[in-house]
Parts: C-alpha cells; sequence; structure tokens
C-alpha cells in the first residue's frame, strides 16, 4: 500500500497572520474564495 503522508515544512505550519487579518484579499491572491463568504452579512456573523 502507497504512503500518501506527505511532509509539511516547519515554516508552512502554525497561524497565519495573512490570511486571518487580510483574510479576502489573501483568499482570492490564493484562488481559495471561501473568505469571500465573509462579506455577505449573514455569513459574517457565523
Amino acid at each position: 500500500m502507497a504512503d500518501n503522508s506527505t511532509h509539511v515544512p516547519e515554516e508552512v505550519k502554525g497561524w497565519n497572520w495573512g490570511a486571518f487579518i487580510f483574510n479576502v484579499l489573501w483568499g482570492i491572491g490564493n484562488k481559495t474564495y471561501l473568505p469571500l463568504l465573509c462579506l455577505i452579512p449573514i455569513f459574517n456573523l457565523i
């Protein structure tokens, strides 16, 4: 059976301040559009 586990570098592990503070810009820059839901008022409260 193949080992599908991948090694994550130590620099990547942990907290990402860019994604926390500038979540909409970070989401667009990284092509993850889920942070754009915070612009919708109902989802913003959740």
